[in-house]
């Protein structure tokens, strides 16, 4: 393994925030004992110090040289494993193509995936990608998750989003509502149930786990839809078998009122926009997208690309802050 089993930082996509959240992190408390390492453009690098009016000293190095970085030497603020490419000109940050913004975002986590592969590092924090531009280099590319799940081969992976008011896990991802239902069945609502409980047990959580009903009112016992007797039936067989205490399905549009935000921690949602709705008005700002299930830990921040904040100051930073301090403590 790598230098203290350090997180590895995935930059993302060049024109976006991510670079310039990343700097801005460098005098935070979470570097004080120890010096990052990322991976993404050195010009871009320069091009947002130059913008940000910073005053930095770092070293790069290219993915095949990684064991050369002097870590040991205080004088560099940070450490980048440089993918720049001159098959692309990003040296005007405002020109950047979207086909270039593409094949950097890709080139990033791709090279990322492959340092892990290798046993450079543990876990990784990813900042936002484009994720239409990165469909002009492989249309195949649906998000982080499904990505690193299909290049490290692994199975039961969930987006799971992370604060300090609750936690929300995912049953499906970037798939169309209309194939949701699809994936109602007893092996992988049985598969989540396992990954909730033993999340719960991680992080030490006190309250209940919440399943939530995928139609109007949890399907009305059938009236409204057969899916949400599917998820009674096998949480009830779940409770019983493990002698746990799920609760669910319950309809979601009272889920995240007060009294149900005291009674549970952990809620699981049956499709993206279910979860991510009430996650994103509660905790924007300090929220934490995080892959659970794999081998290899992947946190990242729960926000986009926020092109019109670049250069500003005003991208907020808690968010990855919060990324890189859970993958620290998992890793």
């Amino acid at each position: 393994m790598f230098i203290e089993n350090l997180p590895l930082i995935s930059l993302g996509s060049p024109l976006s925030i991510g670079y310039e959240i990343f700097l801005r992190c460098l005098t935070k408390k979470i570097f004080k004992k120890h010096r990052p390492i990322c991976v993404g453009s050195e010009i871009n690098i320069l091009s947002f110090i130059k913008i940000l009016k910073l005053k930095i000293n770092f070293f790069s190095v290219d993915p095949d040289n990684i064991e050369k970085i002097p870590y040991h030497e205080k004088k560099y603020d940070f450490f980048l494993i440089n993918i720049d490419d001159e098959k692309f000109d990003i040296k005007i940050l405002e020109s950047i193509s979207k086909l270039a913004d593409g094949y950097y975002a890709y080139k990033t986590i791709d090279t990322a995936s492959d340092l892990i592969n290798k046993g450079f590092f543990k876990s990784l924090v990813t900042l936002p990608v484009n994720k239409k531009n990165i469909n002009m280099i492989d249309k195949n590319f649906f998000g982080h998750t499904e990505f690193f799940q299909k290049k490290w081969k692994q199975e039961n992976v969930y987006m799971t989003f992370v604060s300090k008011k609750f936690i929300i896990m995912l049953l499906t991802t970037h798939i169309p509502i209309k194939n949701v239902s699809d994936h109602i069945t007893p092996i992988k609502i049985n598969n989540i149930l396992d990954a909730a409980v033993r999340l719960k047990d991680r992080l030490k959580l006190k309250k209940d786990i919440c399943f939530l009903g995928i139609n109007p009112h949890a399907g009305e016992e059938g009236l409204i839809g057969k899916e949400d007797n599917i998820i009674k039936k096998t949480i009830d067989k779940y409770n019983y078998e493990k002698r746990t205490k799920i609760i669910g399905p319950i309809p979601s549009d009272t889920a995240f009122i007060k009294s149900k935000m005291e009674q549970f921690d952990i809620f699981i949602a049956c499709y993206h926009d279910q979860g991510l709705i009430p996650f994103k008005m509660l905790s924007f700002d300090d929220g934490v997208n995080f892959s659970y299930g794999m081998n290899i830990i992947r946190t990242s921040v729960d926000h986009g690309t926020g092109v019109s904040l670049i250069g500003k100051k005003k991208a907020k930073l808690t968010s990855f802050i919060n990324a890189y301090d859970l993958a620290l403590k998992f890793s």
